[in-house]
């Protein structure tokens, strides 16, 4: 399929875009509210005030980094690849094949966002996914975004825009990597605020028109913006989502044989440990 691309296209900045904490909640009449009920993902506008959900060209936003999903041999063929190499040119291909070289599932790689609105580009590779090795595919999906988020995190980024990192060309469901985007999302800001060393302020989420109606209604889930809308979202929840089996018990880490959920010297460290 062919990607046009508008060179003269203005650089779309997050504060032209509408916060989630500015979109109005969805009271949904079909399932029944139980005031008992309260999610593990509770209504909290400052974590919802730095989520933006955005269908547009991930190209074209100002912000710090911007990541690109790709496959380990980076000759993925996604539209946004294909964008990057009309809009970027030769010196972007030469640094990705000859300088970044191949790129391991759930690893990050970086470079320059050379004359995009964005100073750098966040590269991790996709897993590939298969009904047998559901848990793996799913375990390696979140370590994408959570190993994109941590890299944000230690060089400082206050804005990032973050793509759809799962693909349906290597069999990936669409709901599925949504879930599991947006539960690592959630994590990571609740982990930010915790320790009270806010880094990455704004997290754009730019999906493209397949996947807007899809995230626009899961992202309610995961992000309430009411308590109505809480309580309402947790009987929708996978029935399979536990809140620590799915995020792997994300914890910060003091050294190889002791895991404990702490801060460290201040710095956020979101590698993790399956258990």
């Amino acid at each position: 399929m062919e990607v046009t691309i508008d060179v003269d296209q203005e650089p779309v900045t997050p504060n032209e875009l509408k916060r989630w904490s500015e979109t109005s909640p969805y009271f949904d009449t079909i399932y029944p509210v139980n005031e008992a009920h309260r999610s593990p993902y509770r209504h909290n506008q400052k974590l919802n005030h730095r989520i933006i959900l955005w269908q547009g060209d991930i190209t074209s936003i100002s912000v710090d980094a911007i990541a690109h999903s790709i496959n380990r041999n980076l000759s993925d063929k996604s539209s946004n690849t294909r964008r990057l190499f009309l809009k970027i040119g030769p010196e972007f291909r030469h640094e990705l094949y000859k300088v970044v070289k191949g790129c391991p599932t759930s690893e990050v790689r970086i470079t320059s966002g050379y004359n995009l609105p964005a100073r750098y580009i966040i590269h991790t590779a996709s897993p590939h996914y298969s009904t047998k090795y559901r848990t793996a595919a799913e375990t390696s999906l979140a370590s994408c975004y959570r190993n994109v988020l941590q890299k944000a995190y230690d060089m400082r980024l206050e804005t990032l825009a973050l793509c759809v990192i799962n693909s349906v060309h290597y069999n990936y469901p669409s709901d599925e990597g949504a879930h599991t985007a947006l539960r690592a999302i959630r994590k990571f800001l609740e982990m930010q605020e915790e320790m009270g060393c806010v880094i990455v302020h704004t997290i754009v989420l730019v999906v493209e028109s397949c996947d807007a109606s899809m995230y626009e209604v899961l992202l309610p889930l995961y992000f309430p913006r009411s308590l109505q809308e809480e309580r309402t979202a947790v009987l929708r929840l996978p029935m399979d989502n536990d809140y620590v089996r799915n995020d792997r018990r994300i914890r910060i880490i003091d050294n190889p044989q002791h895991f404990s959920y702490k801060i460290i010297s201040g710095n956020l460290d979101l590698r993790t440990e399956v258990i």
